[in-house]
């Protein structure tokens, strides 16, 4: 199971907290891959640097060795901007939070208007729509 988790970071609902599917499902935990990475909070995506938490280490040797040659190795620069991100960015990270948060609250409010409009903007922000009487999908 390959969890991608790297929107843990930008929960929207006051309160929330993200539990990780391995800790979630401790029977999954020896199965899981895990994918986190400070790119999408901190918008360090063109500096490679993330992270696969693989807790079975026969499972870790067989991701190391199919991942070799197709993803980045590490580099410096990216290391040191994710240690200062999580060190430091939590200030940036709460402005984006509300920024993200306007931006929920004007998608619902025009996804009210359209007629049986419902969003699935709980969390993250990546909404999903549904405009049955629109014509979208149902």
């Amino acid at each position: 199971m390959v969890s991608d988790e790297l929107h843990c970071d930008l929960l929207l609902d006051d309160g929330a907290r993200h539990v990780p599917l391995a800790l979630a499902f401790p029977a999954l935990s020896e199965r899981t891959i895990t994918l986190w990475a400070p790119s999408k909070t901190f918008n360090l995506a063109g500096l490679t640097t993330a992270c696969a938490v693989i807790p079975d280490s026969r499972l870790r040797r067989r991701f190391a060795a199919v991942a070799r040659g197709l993803t980045p190795d590490g580099n410096v620069l990216g290391l040191v901007a994710a240690e200062a991100a999580y060190a430091q960015g939590d200030p940036w990270r709460q402005v984006l939070l509300e920024v993200l948060r306007d931006h929920r609250r004007s998608l619902v409010g025009a996804s009210g208007e359209l007629a049986g409009g419902r969003h699935g903007a709980a969390t993250v922000h990546l909404p999903g729509l549904a405009r049955p009487a629109c014509g979208g999908a149902r």
